[in-house]
């Protein structure tokens, strides 16, 4: 009897074990912290800061970006949510030129290291024009947000590339 509760204890243990590392946000993970970098792109270079953050208790990840270069001020703000009814991760962007763009992420690896494919599913106040992003880790601590833009023709064509590294302090 007391072989039989030991080994049912063990399992409990293993169980709850298993399922203490099953965090669906564990591709995300890395994303967390501010980074600065440049972009380069739509005719110009510019200075960028990336803020990702846990909010609302860790139910969504926002991604607060400022974007400043000759002459030019831009600011979005994104959240990455887990659509548990479809099975996908959704992120929701909203930019200061008015557009909302509705992306479904979908997170994977490249030689050991976090990459995420942003492909378009909808688009607010753009007109015909669509949009993908492509975020590639370089280092635990870079990583490079390419741009891609399409407009009537359907065809995709880089617009604007990122190059970001993480950073500490209190610069946002």
């Amino acid at each position: 009897m007391l072989r039989a509760v030991t080994l049912v204890l063990v399992f409990i243990l293993l169980s709850a074990t298993a399922h203490a590392d099953d965090d669906p946000w564990t591709p995300f993970h890395p994303l967390a912290g501010k980074w600065r970098g440049q972009g380069e792109g739509f005719g110009s270079t510019s200075q960028v800061k990336h803020t990702w953050e846990w909010v609302t208790k860790g139910a969504f990840l926002a991604l607060h970006t400022d974007s400043q270069g000759e002459g030019e001020v831009h600011e979005d703000m994104g959240f990455l949510s887990l659509d548990r009814d479809h099975d996908r991760w959704m992120f929701r962007q909203f930019l200061s030129e008015g557009f909302v763009n509705t992306f479904e992420v979908v997170p994977g690896q490249d030689n050991g290291l976090p990459v995420f494919d942003f492909n378009f599913v909808a688009a607010e106040s753009a007109g015909s024009m669509k949009v993908r992003m492509r975020l590639v880790f370089t280092s635990a601590d870079a990583y490079t947000m390419t741009l891609d833009l399409a407009g009537k023709s359907g065809e995709y064509g880089t617009c604007q590339t990122m190059t970001m590294t993480r950073f500490e302090g209190e610069d946002r």
